[in-house]
């Protein structure tokens, strides 16, 4: 393990309780979790110094990850900006001590773990970091902690398969197993880990072992003493089939007791909060040992930030077909990660095609996979109008037939799924224009027959029809943000319809200007309602500064208008159409890969605005039966772009063998777990060429 100042165990319940605001649930509490791992963090193995170490010198990561270094040049800036934790190593160069027996504070690794040769690039590091009696006396509880994040400095990226890549890391040459009896404990009790637990444990144990034909006997959750009386209430108990059936059962608790592994991941969170917010942390620290009598340690802020670490511990795990086990490679593994952009999100179109709900839940694990945390839900557009909305029942009269409509609890199910996920679901009403489909059910919205969009703006019946459908929105969607569109709006519309044409005369306003009221209006709407309203490019090209102070533009017809949009003070969110449109089929995963989405943007105050971006799956051309191998791989090259710090996405184009072969990796992990991404070659979606391997298209 990475803390063992065993001298201040006496600190263990009660000041870290009182410290962390966190609750430790006791043995006699514990819920079971899969294979009948328990779930209580034993705190004996932690210290508050250990967690508190983590925490102050991943700040200070952070703090030096988004500040440019001095540089003199623009072009250095920009190559700079998000650079992880630079000069770390030599600035803290006079705070490491010598080594030494083993006695004291802090001295001491995990059993197993020697002083290891080679490694990756930092092989003396690693030498340094993994060294057995390290810190003797008095050197402080976590000296191990902080000489391993001192030394998370190397480049070597291209030997982790690891999507996306993470913030730093290092490890070692090793292997070890990974026992199917497996389990975690936390510090903190959780309805969402316990989900996650048993997901990420099905993921890594995709495969049948080859124990399980004897385990699975007795994995029914049926204890022993219920099954006899169970026979014995039939006159079966002294049966021969019962004498067998026993050995049998006796035997497979036999063989699960001799599985060799890793059994055990110990999971430290340092807040309770499970709310999912643009300003969730999902930072965390992730350490495999090399030994199997040590264990997997990650340290998070949040639950979040340990589904992260959970989704890089997978990735790491791999099946040996030759031992028939689970094994992790590179041990020993120290991972010191983080996101690089806030706001990371895919977004799917249910109004020109509809995705059944079990879609969208696809789209959702995928998302998950590669570190996304957004699923921009454009739920109505010009073609349909699927939602249901009580208040205003007609509405999804505008939907393509009954069969092809969202029910409030649907949502709500697609909003807590995703969550249990660490995605959250952004919802789009995309208003005054694409909105013909709203007048389906309620014609008085149109301004003509004609003239179906924009929505017609002079009747109050048009606002509180609004108003009602955000009180709606604001009690089945709980992120920040409310998307309210306000593209592509044909003012020339309302100008050429009678009443409308008079109302602009009468109050001597121009199309544009009530293009201009109409988006205000809508967008304090949601103000009110504690939500921060996103728009399309277009209000802001129009109306530019007059825009609210709390309004995020999310960019997409010119890569150069998020400069424009950060100059302003206005926040963003990037999608370049020429780059990050997934209906653009001709766009290859190394053309997504390639969007920078700071390219334009020279100073960190600037860079700060900028939230993150999103690939948009627009749905023309995809239905429940292509969504997937038409986001997938591409949307992992944007996903890579805004977690992985830019020094090192940038690289794409000197190491694209290497970056080309870990996507096909990473392609081949979707696939197999029911992702059905396309290959790398070719246009997207299209079909392999020929026979051959995953890890080769």
């Amino acid at each position: 393990m990475i803390c063992w100042s065993w001298s201040v165990l006496s600190l263990t319940v009660g000041v870290w309780m009182v410290h962390q605001l966190v609750i430790i649930p006791t043995p006699s509490r514990k819920a079971e979790l899969v294979d009948g791992s328990s779930w209580w963090l034993q705190h004996e193995k932690y210290t508050l110094e250990c967690a508190d170490q983590w925490r102050q010198r991943r700040g200070a990561m952070l703090k030096e990850r988004h500040t440019p270094w001095q540089a003199e040049t623009r072009s250095t800036v920009l190559e700079d900006r998000h650079r992880p934790h630079q000069k770390v190593l030599a600035y803290n160069n006079h705070r490491r001590g010598g080594g030494g027996g083993g006695g004291g504070v802090g001295g001491g690794a995990p059993k197993g773990v020697g002083s290891r040769q080679g490694g990756q690039e930092n092989g003396n590091e690693l030498n340094g970091v993994f060294k057995v009696g390290e810190g003797k006396g008095g050197g402080g509880g976590c000296r191990r902690v902080d000489r391993l994040l001192d030394s998370l400095a190397t480049d070597n990226d291209h030997q982790a398969f690891i999507w996306p890549l993470p913030l730093s890391y290092i490890n070692g040459s090793g292997s070890i197993r990974v026992s199917r009896a497996m389990s975690f404990q936390a510090n903190v009790r959780s309805e969402l880990l316990r989900n996650a637990f048993r997901r990420y444990h099905n993921l890594i144990f995709s495969h049948r072992q080859k124990k399980d034909s004897a385990t699975t006997r007795h994995t029914t959750g049926i204890s022993k003493e219920e099954r006899v009386r169970s026979l014995r209430s039939a006159g079966l108990s002294n049966s021969s089939w019962w004498r067998r059936e026993q050995r049998l059962v006796d035997a497979a608790e036999e063989e699960v007791n001799e599985d060799g592994g890793l059994r055990l991941v110990s999971i430290v969170v340092l807040t309770s909060s499970e709310k999912l917010q643009l300003d969730t942390d999902e930072s965390y620290f992730l350490e495999i040992p090399d030994s199997e009598d040590a264990e997997v340690l990650i340290l998070a802020e949040t639950v979040f930030g340990v589904l992260r670490a959970l989704e890089t511990f997978s990735q790491l795990c791999s099946y040996s077909f030759s031992s028939k086990s689970v094994e992790v490679k590179g041990v020993p593994w120290a991972i010191q990660d983080s996101p690089r952009f806030p706001h990371r999100g895919v977004l799917i179109d249910t109004s020109r095609h509809f995705q059944p709900v079990a879609a969208i839940k696809g789209v959702v694990d995928s998302l998950s996979f590669a570190k996304l945390n957004v699923l921009h839900w454009h739920i109505v557009d010009t073609q349909a109008f699927p939602l249901e909305v009580p208040k205003y029942p007609l509405l999804w009269n505008g939907a393509y037939s009954e069969q092809e409509r969202y029910t409030t609890e649907d949502v709500k199910e697609v909003v807590e799924y995703a969550r249990q996920r660490g995605v959250r679901v952004m919802m789009e009403l995309d208003v005054p224009g694409h909105a013909a489909s709203w007048g389906v059910g309620y014609q008085e919205l149109w301004p003509s027959a004609a003239c179906r969009e924009p929505l017609d703006l002079t009747k109050n019946f048009t606002f509180e029809l609004l108003n009602g459908v955000l009180d709606h929105l604001n009690d089945v969607f709980d992120y920040d943000l409310f998307h309210l569109g306000g593209d592509e709006v044909n003012t020339n519309c309302w100008e050429a319809t009678p009443h409308i044409h008079a109302w602009l005369t009468k109050g001597n306003i121009s199309g544009q200007a009530a293009y201009f009221q109409f988006v205000n209006r809508v967008q304090q709407a949601a103000i009110t309602r504690g939500r921060d309203p996103v728009n399309w490019e277009e209000t802001f090209n129009t109306f530019g500064q007059d825009m609210d102070n709390r309004t995020i533009i999310q960019t997409w017809i010119s890569e150069m208008t998020a400069m424009e949009v950060v100059k302003a003070g206005l926040r963003c969110i990037v999608s370049c159409r020429d780059f990050w449109y997934l209906d653009n089929l001709k766009m290859t995963w190394d053309g997504v890969y390639g969007y920078e989405p700071l390219q334009f943007i020279p100073t960190s105050d600037q860079q700060a605005l900028v939230l993150g971006g999103e690939v948009c799956m627009w749905g023309e051309t995809v239905d429940p039966s292509d969504i997937l191998q038409t986001i997938w791989p591409r949307a992992a090259a944007a996903a890579e772009r805004l977690w992985t710090p830019r020094r090192k996405a940038d690289r794409y184009k000197e190491q694209l063998q290497t970056v080309s072969t870990r996507l096909r990796y990473f392609r081949c992990l979707l696939t197999q777990r029911g992702v059905p991404a396309a290959p790398l070659d070719g246009t997207a979606r299209a079909a392999p060429a020929g026979p051959g391997s995953c890890y080769e298209q």
